[in-house]
């Protein structure tokens, strides 16, 4: 008699490691304008799209055309530090009410290459390999989650020797990324995180599936990721490298939850390039002019190195004898590190940042809302109340005591240069610092990036940190506490949200 299968949905916490960009159909193009106006560049557009307006082609100087709309009552759509140069910006792929979106496809995607490369690689039986989900939700982010990304090509030129692409008639490599060629996305900013759904097919609790699946996950992005460190370490990159140093350290430790790395400019390791042999490898690149020719020109007099011929890819061009050769006249040798290009973020012209890197974490305690009328997205914390208090938070011999007291007491916790706060905040601050299990406060400078109420996840069971956010502007607050693990983190989270809740309610019966 078989058993019946059922649905199983694991949440999980997805958090944007690096730079990620997931392109849309389209680009802004003809409808933009950049506009330097010291010390920051301003990023105009244009709706509805003007057919008429075209900017230069150039990364060497700022586009100034005559404008066909006047832009002084225009808010710019980026303003970015610095002077960028550029005719277009690839867009990232939005919903119908403009909160960017991962796909669930994407994420399938990546999954089936971790499959098929772990078939060819660990010689898996098929008995052992996980079975694909039933589906993938699309994971929404806030508007607020995007940010604009300058990316670089970097190209090596030889083993151990590289410099940036700068493309024209003739391209060639510059020394520093100031002067190499940019293109511009829309990315997801690092630290951003939203909540997503994978649906999978069952017979038991599915604990056996889902933690195939996470390990299939892990062992491929392990795989990319030793890969790239070997990369950056052959040209003395060495901020990436550490990137992926890192990165082949937290993978293997991963628990409930796994790495991938999807979209735009992740190159040809996390795609197709792992799951052939060299041998496999090298046929393609001969078949479809993959990489570079280090072939040298068959004359015996000559010897330059041949490249490949723009008019016709199917030969090899030498320069010097400006003349074309087929390939069975050549003896043909490509440059022996493949791919030899990497896509790069690059920030102030000094940090670096690989693409498309996201971290899954299986959580029930966030979930995502959307409002009705705006279709904003926002992330809370489930089941923020906590009415019935079961056990104590510390029995007396764990909480610290004070001039010999080994029972709870009210304490008065001290936060230096509060200045002149909001009443509200005071109130906030009096109420926390009295909690029994609240040890410190750190937290005294009011800012307006911090718009936001909410708990910021972190590993440190003894340590909260919140965004305490009225009126358009906030504080962050890291709160030190006795838990010793995250049951009693939970409930101190919990307490917390109480005290918040009542001075709302108490603001509302005020009003």
């Amino acid at each position: 008699m078989s058993t019946a299968t059922h649905k199983i949905h694991q949440r999980y916490k997805v958090s944007i490691v690096s730079p990620l960009h997931i392109g849309a159909i389209h680009a802004l193009h003809e409808s933009i304008h950049f506009k330097y106006s010291e010390p920051n560049t301003l990023i105009y557009n244009n709706e509805p799209y003007v057919p008429n307006l075209t900017l230069p082609l150039s990364t060497n100087t700022i586009p100034e055309p005559a404008l066909p709309w006047d832009i002084s009552g225009i808010t710019p759509l980026y303003t970015v530090q610095g002077k960028l140069y550029g005719n277009k910006i690839d867009l990232f792929t939005k919903d119908a009410w403009g909160n960017p979106v991962i796909p669930g496809n994407t994420l399938k995607g990546f999954f089936n290459s971790a499959c098929a490369w772990l078939k060819r690689s660990v010689k898996t039986s098929q008995q052992t390999m996980p079975v694909s989900p039933f589906s993938y939700s699309d994971i929404p982010f806030s508007k607020s989650a995007l940010e604009l990304s300058d990316v670089k090509l970097l190209n090596l030129i030889s083993e151990k020797k590289f410099g940036w692409k700068k493309f024209g008639f003739n391209p060639v490599s510059q020394p520093t990324p100031k002067t190499a060629s940019s293109y511009y996305l829309e990315t997801l900013k690092t630290g951003e995180f939203s909540i997503g759904t994978i649906t999978f097919l069952s017979q038991d609790d599915g604990t056996e599936l889902l933690g195939a699946f996470e390990q299939t996950l892990n062992s491929f992005s392990a795989n990319i990721a030793e890969h790239e460190k070997v990369f950056y370490n052959a040209c003395s990159m060495k901020e990436l490298e550490q990137f992926y140093s890192s990165l082949t350290s937290k993978i293997p430790s991963t628990r409930n939850g796994f790495f991938i790395c999807i979209g735009k400019g992740t190159g040809w390791s996390t795609i197709t390039g792992s799951l052939y042999t060299p041998d496999e490898t090298a046929k393609l690149r001969i078949q479809y002019n993959l990489g570079k020719v280090v072939s040298q020109c068959p004359n015996a007099d000559c010897g330059t190195p041949l490249k490949i011929d723009k008019f016709n890819p199917h030969k090899l061009f030498c320069v010097s004898c400006k003349k074309s050769f087929s390939r069975e006249a050549v003896k043909l040798n490509f440059f022996s590190v493949f791919p030899k290009t990497r896509k790069i973020a690059v920030k102030d012209e000094k940090t670096f940042f690989p693409l498309g890197w996201l971290k899954f974490e299986r959580t029930e305690s966030f979930e995502l809302s959307s409002d009705p009328q705006t279709h904003s997205i926002t992330i809370a914390l489930r089941e923020r109340r906590s009415k019935v208090i079961r056990t104590p938070f510390l029995t007396p011999e764990e909480y610290p005591a004070e001039k010999g007291q080994s029972s709870h007491y009210k304490k008065k916790i001290k936060i230096p240069d509060r200045g002149n706060f909001p009443t509200e905040y005071n109130m906030f601050l009096k109420q926390v610092a009295q909690l029994e299990f609240v040890l410190s406060i750190k937290g005294d400078t009011i800012q307006d990036s911090i718009t936001t109420l909410q708990i910021i996840p972190n590993e440190q069971v003894d340590e909260i940190i919140l965004h305490f956010s009225r009126q358009e502007k906030g504080i962050e607050l890291t709160i030190k506490i006795g838990a010793i693990n995250s049951a009693q983190k939970n409930f101190a989270v919990n307490r917390i949200w109480e005290i918040l809740d009542s001075l709302q309610q108490n603001k509302s019966s005020d009003n």
